[in-house]
C-alpha cells in the first residue's frame, strides 16, 4: 500500500516534466487571480484610473490609432495628453484582448477584460521567474519558488488593493531580466532579447525601471566568470543591450524625455493630500485594532524571530551578516507602532495626515518585512560555500528594503531628485524578485556529490516560513473577501470620468476654472454629474460670426470660421503646448495658440471666411521615437541571427 512518502515523490517526478511544470504554473496563477478572472479588476486604490485609461485606449486603438497619445474623450469629453507619459503596454495588451474575450459593452467590460490581464501578468510573471530559476536550481525547485514568487505578498497587494498594473507588468521582466544575465555571460546572442526584455520593462513602469538597471548591474558584473577581465566584459554587453532596449522603447521614452516638463507631478501633492510624499514610507499606526494585521504582524514577528536564531548561528562571511543584522533591525523596529510617523515627522516632510493609509501602509510594511525576513532565512540555510548568486541576491534585497523604510526619510529629504520615483516603496517589486531568487537557492538543496536536478529535498523550516508569509499576505489584503463577497465591480462612469492626473498637466491658474467646467474642484476626486460637459464646442468670446468644429479624429478638429470683425475663440479641448493651428488653403493666418481662462484651447480669428486644422502634434520627437525604435528593432533581429549562425560555425566563440 502506498505511504505519504511514496505519493509524494511520484508527485514530485511529475513535476520533473516541463509541461507538467508550467501547468503547474498556470494553475497557481488561475487560482491566485480568479476573483479578478471570474468578476473583473478588483476595486483597489487605481483600478478606477485604469478602468477610464483603458477605455479610452482600446476606444481609439480599435479605431485605427495604434498609439493613442492624446485621449480625445477623457475629462468630460475634454481630452487629456497623459499617454505621453503614461506607460503604454498594460493597455495595450487589454486592448488586444478585446476581440478574444468579446465581454458584452457595458460599463464594466474594461474591467473585465482588466482582471484578464492580471492573470495574464501573474502567470507570465511566474513562467518568467521558473525560467530564471532553472538556470540554477532543479526542475522541482524552480516550479515551487516560482508559485511561490506569484504567491508573495507584493503580487497580493498590487493585485488585490492598489491594482498597481504597471509595477505589476513590470515583475515579468525582472526575473527575465536577470535570466537572460546569466544567459549572456556565455553566449553573445543572448543580448538582443535582454535588449527586448529591457524595452518591455520600460514600457510597463519607466519609473521602476530607473532604480532596477543598478541592481541589474550588479548581478551581471558579479555573476559572471570570476575573472576581472570577464565581468567588465558581462557589464559591457548589459550596457550595450540596455541601450539597445531604451532604443526599442524609443517609441515611448523619447516623448517622455522631451515633454515630462509640460507635467508637474507636484500638482497631484499640492491639491491632493493624500498624494504627499512623507506619508509612503512604511509604518504602523499606532492605536491599530484591526485583528488582520494585529494577527499577520504577530506572525512576522515570529518570522523576524526564527530568521534572527539563524542570523545568531550563521558563520558566513561577516559583511553579509552585518547586511542582514541591520536589514531585521530595521524591519522590526519599523514594526513599533506609532514610530514610523514621528521618524517621518522629524524629518520635515509635510504630512497633513497619515490616518487616510495606515491600513495600506501598515500592509505593505508587513508584506515586504515578512518578505525580507523569508529571505534571510532562506539565505542561512543555504550551504556552504555559497555562491555569489545568491550574495549578490542577498545585497539587493537588503538595499532594496531599506530605502523604504522612515529611518531613510532624512536621506529622500536632503536628495530631492529621487522623488521622481514617487513613492518609496517602488522598491519593494526589487525585494520580492531577489528574495525570490533565494527561495529557489534554498529549495534546491541536494546533497553535495548529487546533481541539482536529480536531487530534491527543500529544508522544511522555509516551507513553513514561506507558508507562513503567503498566508498572512493573503490576509492583510482580503483576499478571502473578494473571493466570498467582492466589493462593487470597477466601472467605467462617464459622468465621473475625470483623470486624476489632470492637476499635472493644467497651469495652476487655470486649474480651478478647468476643474469647474468638469463639475468638481483640485481638492476632490469626484465631479458632480454635469450632462453636456466636454461637448466639442466652439464659442466667441469676442467679436460677431459663425463657428462650426468638427472632430476629424481623436487628434484633429476641422474648425470652420466667418467673422465680421476680428474675434477670439474658445473650443472645448483641453489646451496643451502641443497642439498647433494648420491654415489650409495656403491661408497665411495667425497660427499663435493659448489658454483661456478655464484651460481650453483659444485663438484669434481675423475677418472673412477661414478654415483650418487644429493638430495634436507630438512634433519630431514622437516620429524620430518611432523611428529609434524601428531601427534598433531591426538591428536586434540582424544581431541575434548573425551571433546565432556564428555560434553553430564557433561553437565555443
Amino acid at each position: 500500500m502506498p505511504t505519504a512518502t511514496n505519493k509524494a515523490s511520484a508527485a514530485l517526478e511529475l513535476l520533473a516534466t516541463k509541461p507538467a511544470q508550467l501547468s503547474v504554473i498556470l494553475l497557481c496563477a488561475l487560482l491566485l487571480t480568479l476573483p479578478c478572472v471570474t468578476r473583473g479588476l478588483t476595486s483597489g486604490y487605481d483600478s478606477t484610473t485604469h478602468a477610464h485609461y483603458q477605455h479610452h485606449f482600446s476606444q481609439q486603438f480599435w479605431d485605427g490609432e495604434l498609439y493613442p497619445r492624446w485621449l480625445a474623450e477623457e475629462n468630460k469629453g475634454y481630452g487629456s495628453p497623459i499617454f505621453l507619459i503614461q506607460y503604454p503596454l498594460p493597455y495595450l495588451i487589454t486592448a488586444l484582448l478585446r476581440p478574444f474575450a468579446a465581454f458584452p459593452t457595458n460599463p464594466d467590460r474594461e474591467a473585465r477584460e482588466l482582471g484578464l490581464l492580471v492573470f495574464i501578468i501573474l502567470a507570465a510573471a511566474g513562467v518568467a521567474a521558473w525560467h530564471w530559476f532553472g538556470k540554477f536550481a532543479g526542475p522541482q525547485a524552480a516550479t515551487l519558488a516560482a508559485v511561490a514568487y506569484m504567491a508573495l505578498p507584493t503580487f497580493m497587494v498590487g493585485i488585490y488593493l492598489r491594482a498597481a498594473l504597471g509595477e505589476l507588468c513590470a515583475l515579468i521582466w525582472m526575473p527575465l531580466l536577470f535570466a537572460l544575465c546569466e544567459s549572456m555571460h556565455k553566449h553573445k546572442a543572448a543580448m538582443f532579447p535582454l535588449a527586448a526584455a529591457f524595452a518591455m520593462l520600460i514600457m510597463s513602469n519607466v519609473i521602476l525601471t530607473l532604480p532596477f538597471v543598478p541592481a541589474l548591474s550588479v548581478y551581471a558584473f558579479f555573476t559572471g566568470k570570476s575573472s576581472g577581465v570577464a565581468c567588465w566584459r558581462s557589464l559591457r554587453r548589459l550596457w550595450l543591450a540596455l541601450l539597445l532596449g531604451s532604443g526599442m522603447a524609443g517609441a515611448y521614452l523619447l516623448p517622455v524625455i522631451a515633454y515630462r516638463g509640460f507635467f508637474n507631478l507636484d500638482g497631484l501633492a499640492d491639491n491632493l493630500a493624500d498624494f504627499e510624499f512623507g506619508r509612503y514610507f512604511l509604518y504602523f499606526a499606532s492605536g491599530t485594532q484591526d485583528h488582520r494585521l494585529l494577527l499577520a504582524a504577530g506572525g512576522s514577528a515570529c518570522v523576524a524571530l526564527v530568521a534572527g536564531w539563524h542570523l545568531a548561528r550563521f558563520r558566513g562571511h561577516p559583511a553579509a551578516k552585518t547586511a542582514m543584522a541591520v536589514a531585521l533591525l530595521l524591519g522590526l523596529s519599523s514594526m513599533i507602532p506609532g514610530l514610523g510617523q514621528k521618524l517621518v515627522t522629524l524629518s520635515n516632510f509635510t504630512v497633513t495626515s497619515f490616518h487616510p493609509y495606515d491600513y495600506l501602509m501598515a500592509t505593505m510594511l508587513l508584506a515586504f518585512a515578512s518578505t525580507i525576513f523569508l529571505g534571510l532565512i532562506a539565505y542561512c540555510r543555504l550551504p556552504a560555500p555559497r555562491d555569489r548568486r545568491d550574495s549578490i541576491l542577498l545585497l539587493i534585497a537588503c538595499l532594496a528594503f531599506l530605502p523604504m523604510l522612515p529611518i531613510a526619510a532624512p536621506v529622500w529629504k536632503a536628495l530631492p531628485a529621487l522623488k521622481i520615483l514617487q513613492f518609496p516603496f517602488r522598491f519593494g517589486g526589487i525585494l520580492t524578485v531577489a528574495v525570490a531568487g533565494l527561495i529557489a537557492s534554498s529549495l534546491n538543496r541536494h546533497h553535495p556529490h548529487e546533481r541539482a536536478d536529480h536531487c530534491f529535498a527543500p529544508a522544511p523550516l522555509v516551507c513553513l516560513a514561506l507558508i507562513w508569509v503567503v498566508g498572512s499576505g493573503m490576509l492583510t489584503c482580503r483576499v478571502d473577501d473578494f473571493s466570498r463577497a467582492p466589493r462593487q465591480t470597477v466601472q467605467y462612469l462617464e459622468a465621473q470620468d475625470l483623470d486624476l492626473m489632470y492637476r499635472t498637466y493644467v497651469a495652476p491658474g487655470h486649474l480651478p476654472a478647468f476643474a469647474r467646467s468638469l463639475g468638481t474642484e483640485p481638492s476632490s476626486y469626484f465631479a458632480a454629474p454635469a450632462p453636456g460637459d466636454g461637448l466639442l464646442r466652439g464659442r466667441l468670446l469676442s467679436g460677431e460670426g459663425e463657428v462650426d468644429v468638427v472632430r476629424e479624429n481623436p487628434r484633429s478638429l476641422l474648425v470652420s470660421a466667418n467673422c465680421s470683425d476680428r474675434a477670439r475663440l474658445e473650443i472645448s479641448q483641453l489646451y496643451f503646448p502641443l497642439w498647433r493651428k494648420v491654415p489650409l488653403n495656403g491661408s497665411s493666418d495667425d497660427t499663435r495658440l493659448g489658454a483661456s481662462t478655464a484651460g481650453l484651447v483659444e485663438l484669434p480669428l481675423s475677418p472673412g471666411k477661414q478654415e483650418f486644422q487644429l493638430v495634436f502634434d507630438g512634433g519630431s520627437c514622437e516620429r524620430w521615437g518611432l523611428r529609434i525604435s524601428v531601427t534598433s528593432l531591426l538591428v536586434s533581429l540582424l544581431g541575434y541571427g548573425y551571433f546565432v549562425l556564428r555560434s553553430m560555425v564557433v561553437p565555443n566563440d
